[in-house]
């Protein structure tokens, strides 16, 4: 077992000097991403609030292996797989099944990439777990594998992609599928705003740290000096997109320089971070389609949904 870097894509520092530079601040949720905000989020994973892991869970535990029997994947290759607890519920289904070879993490954290894959890989001894650094918004290189392909992408982590993003990347994992093979898409559901909310605000305050370790990454990719005491979490409800907004915003007014560059903060001035869209399955099926992919089944619960849908 080996992790294969992907260097395509721009540089972080880059991506959020021109996020900071505009006069509406935002930034990748890639930067939420550093070892500590992967492991922060798995502990948002557990909270009681945050419904979304333990609904997606169910599902899988329930169509798991209808996703093999009609895939025939002889690869799993999963976006943004973190510590990958999910995932065994399908590699038990696909190796039960008899069709699954190889396993393909990717995620942005080599560090809990690599350690997870280590971890996996003494529990299935017959499985070729391949895991790849690298970012799910750029085209990845995937090594070869035995085809057809089954690409995943769960956590409900697509809606955190605007839609002509979410367009591309479905365009993107089509080509990384490959045709002939099949996507798993995990989205979460509209329901009643006032549970979504509660999920992005916890009563232990666990989301606004994750939130504010995007200060500790500003400083430790960009050389600079600012202070998580600085910054308030914002979360807002966009009831026109369906969509949890997630902001910093400064609570005092802030200057400091990227590669030369001044950025002005205003006092009370926001950085959109994250987004997070609730769909309806009518809207996913949709936006699959329209980026020419098959749907063929949609699994569901009161709070998500898996769609599985077929490349070419």
């Amino acid at each position: 077992m080996s992790a294969q870097v992907d260097l395509s894509g721009p540089a972080l520092i880059d991506v959020i000097a021109e996020g900071l530079s505009r006069s509406f601040k935002e930034l990748p949720a890639r930067v939420l991403y550093d070892e500590t905000g992967s492991r922060l989020f798995e502990e948002i994973t557990r909270l009681p609030e945050y419904y979304p892991t333990e609904a997606e869970r169910a599902l899988l535990v329930d169509c798991a292996s209808e996703v093999f029997a009609m895939s025939q994947a002889r690869t799993l290759v999963e976006f943004g797989a973190g510590v990958q607890d999910k995932t065994g519920l399908l590699i038990e289904a696909g190796t039960s099944f008899g069709s699954l070879a190889c396993y393909q993490p990717i995620d942005i954290s080599s560090e809990v990439l690599v350690e997870s894959a280590q971890s996996m890989g003494r529990v299935y001894t017959g499985l070729d777990i391949q895991p790849v650094v690298g970012d799910f918004t750029t085209y990845i290189a995937l090594p070869e594998s035995p085809r057809p392909r089954l690409t995943c992408f769960l956590g409900g982590t697509i809606g955190n992609l605007h839609p002509v993003e979410r367009f591309e990347f479905f365009n993107r994992m089509g080509q990384m599928t490959g045709t002939g093979g099949y996507m798993l898409v995990g989205t979460d559901l509209l329901k009643d705003v006032e549970r979504i909310i509660r999920a992005y605000d916890d009563s232990e305050g666990v989301t606004a740290r994750f939130l504010l370790n995007v200060v500790d990454v500003l400083n430790s990719e960009c050389d600079t000096n600012l202070d998580k005491d600085d910054f308030d979490y914002v979360p807002l409800w966009d009831a026109l997109e369906n969509r949890m907004d997630l902001r910093l915003r400064s609570r005092r007014e802030q200057n400091f320089a990227i590669r030369d560059q001044g950025i002005r903060l205003a006092a009370g001035e926001e950085i959109r971070i994250e987004v997070s869209t609730k769909f309806t399955l009518e809207q996913v099926r949709e936006e699959f389609e329209s980026a020419g992919l098959q749907v063929e089944h949609q699994f569901r619960n009161d709070d998500f949904a898996l769609t599985l849908a077929r490349v070419g």
